[in-house]
């Protein structure tokens, strides 16, 4: 089995997707039902719904690190910056600073 994968990568959804099998069984229940014990879907579809939700995920992945860089550099610690981000939407990080340092 894991030779015919490799012979054919292109026509499996997962690799369509840039993403291991497993995660792509894992992200499944989110984008098919099953019906009978199996998934019954069309894979064009779930293929192009999958990869807008990774780059959603992607987007926000990275929103979240520069707003961690901007509160380091405000001279938040790391773990103030990660609790203040769990507490706090991440376009306000410009205007945060630590309770000792601000502006």
């Amino acid at each position: 089995m894991q030779h015919r994968k490799s012979e054919a990568p292109d026509r499996y959804p997962w690799t369509q997707v840039g993403i291991s099998e497993r995660r792509y069984y894992k992200l499944l229940p989110l984008f098919a039902e099953k019906v009978n014990g199996r998934y019954d879907y069309d894979y064009d579809d779930v293929v192009a719904r999958m990869k807008v939700h990774l780059n959603l995920v992607d987007r926000a992945r990275e929103v979240r690190a520069a707003a961690l860089e901007v509160l380091r550099s405000h001279g938040f610690g790391d773990e103030a910056a990660r609790k203040w981000l769990q507490r706090h939407p991440p376009k306000e990080a410009v205007n945060a600073w630590p309770r000792d340092r601000r502006p």
